[in-house]
């Protein structure tokens, strides 16, 4: 059923054939391709068709070729995503999961899920998004501005947290408020909190390379032997070409979660941040203060606040999470039920009634209470893209510090130098002054 026609009033087999691999590529790159674009490249194929339409072609041409096709993952082709696709690709991704453990059955390995959360309560509370159709809809927690607060990424295993990020917003040239726990002792449950500078305060391909290198070294203590097994989803820096060399070379296997289905497959948003970010709004519930020019500013309150609210991602709630996706222990069922559900029902609200609450919070702020918490803010000037724990941050702001000093007697030494100088070229220019009045005077003695 496929269009052979002659040179000048159609696409042969081959072409088409390029034209899908075209399309194919485009969704594998995880990168938006839309129908315009997709027209320049086929007119590129085939400049003899100067006067052709492809508004009719383009409409037989997907139905042709629907079952090889992915439209949710290219952007422009199709307002609306496809429900039987997202199911077949989740069924796919369940029989290749199960084929890819079965030949690790004798294999050490360890699960682990990375996933990044913004932090604020700003925003438009009421906005949802459509997950597959027009007839469900995501509660879509809060909608949240970038470079207001911070980013909260952690990486976890079934077992607990590996080890956090907080990605904070910052420019290299100027100075950024952090806030850090007092105290660093370290517990057999406890886990490494690091913070790292970006421009709009959430990961980048260069960012996300240094947050894999410390995860490798954290893992080397206990899990050196192990094949480490790291579920993510198809955000851009994940993709990144130097990330994906670094993983293939240390022994860290990538596996993506087909596009769209992070709220059914990824470990953290079926749980632990639903649990986190409720921690944060009651926290600020009980401790919110009016906040007036003085005080702490609200991004600041929302990262103190995380700092305390992260203890609630503990193995019990990792631990059911990753049994509720299915992911461990893994069961191919679960994964193909999960998706089956939510494409059935009608109406249904994925998640947590997060917008709600932090509606009732943002009311909330007028209420004079204290906040007392364990933490305190450090003045530094951010070093980008590379991970530092809160003792780091204290060494960075005293560096910094004594280099101001340094550069400040520096510059109080080379002022009082200049001052001495110049008296001494004023004393030198009023000696030579006097010694010429004083020949003067000889010679008119002398002349009279």
């Amino acid at each position: 059923g496929l269009s052979a026609s002659t040179k000048g009033k159609g696409h042969t087999f081959s072409e088409e054939q390029e034209i899908l691999g075209t399309i194919i590529a485009w969704s594998l790159l995880n990168r938006g391709l839309t129908k315009q674009m997709l027209f320049v490249g086929i007119k590129a194929i085939r400049p003899d068709l100067s006067n052709w339409n492809p508004s009719n072609w383009f409409k037989r041409f997907l139905d042709r070729f629907h079952d090889q096709i992915r439209l949710r993952k290219v952007k422009g082709l199709k307002n609306e995503r496809i429900c039987h696709s997202l199911d077949t690709d989740v069924t796919l991704f369940a029989n290749w999961l199960s084929r890819f453990l079965l030949l690790r059955k004798n294999i050490k390995y360890i699960m682990l899920n990375c996933d990044e959360t913004m932090l604020s309560i700003t925003g438009d509370q009421t906005k949802k998004k459509v997950i597959e159709s027009t007839q469900k809809w995501k509660n879509n927690s809060i909608e949240l501005k970038r470079g207001e607060t911070c980013a909260y990424l952690p990486i976890v295993s079934p077992f607990g947290i590996i080890f956090s990020v907080f990605i904070l917003p910052a420019k290299e040239n100027q100075i950024a408020n952090v806030v850090i726990k007092n105290s660093y002792s370290r517990t057999r449950s406890s886990h490494s909190c690091f913070y790292m500078f970006t421009n709009k305060g959430y990961v980048t391909g260069e960012a996300f390379t240094a947050i894999l290198k410390a995860l490798r070294e954290e893992l080397n203590k206990n899990y050196g032997d192990y094949e480490i097994l790291l579920f993510l989803d198809r955000l851009s820096c994940h993709l990144v070409d130097s990330n994906l060399k670094y993983c293939k070379q240390n022994n860290i296997t990538t596996i993506y979660f087909p596009a769209s289905t992070s709220h059914v497959l990824q470990t953290l948003d079926n749980g632990p941040f639903a649990s986190f970010k409720n921690k944060i709004y009651q926290n600020l519930s009980e401790f919110l203060v009016t906040m007036r020019g003085d005080e702490m500013k609200l991004g600041q309150l929302m990262l103190t606040l995380a700092l305390e609210a992260e203890k609630v991602i503990n193995e019990a709630v990792l631990s059911s999470a990753f049994k509720k996706t299915g992911l461990y222990p893994f069961s191919k069922s679960i994964i193909i039920k999960n998706i089956k559900l939510n494409l059935g029902r009608e109406k249904e609200l994925i998640g947590t009634n997060e917008c709600n609450i932090a509606t009732k919070i943002t009311s909330s702020i007028l209420e004079h209470r204290v906040l007392k918490l364990d933490t305190k803010v450090v003045k530094v000037k951010p070093i980008h893209n590379r991970l530092f724990t809160g003792d780091e941050i204290l060494m960075l702001r005293k560096k910094q510090e004594m280099e101001k000093a340094k550069k400040k007697d520096k510059s109080s030494t080379s002022l009082v130098n200049r001052e001495n100088n110049k008296r001494k070229r004023q004393s030198s220019s009023n000696s030579i002054k006097k010694n010429q009045l004083i020949n003067l005077v000889i010679n008119f003695h002398m002349k009279s």
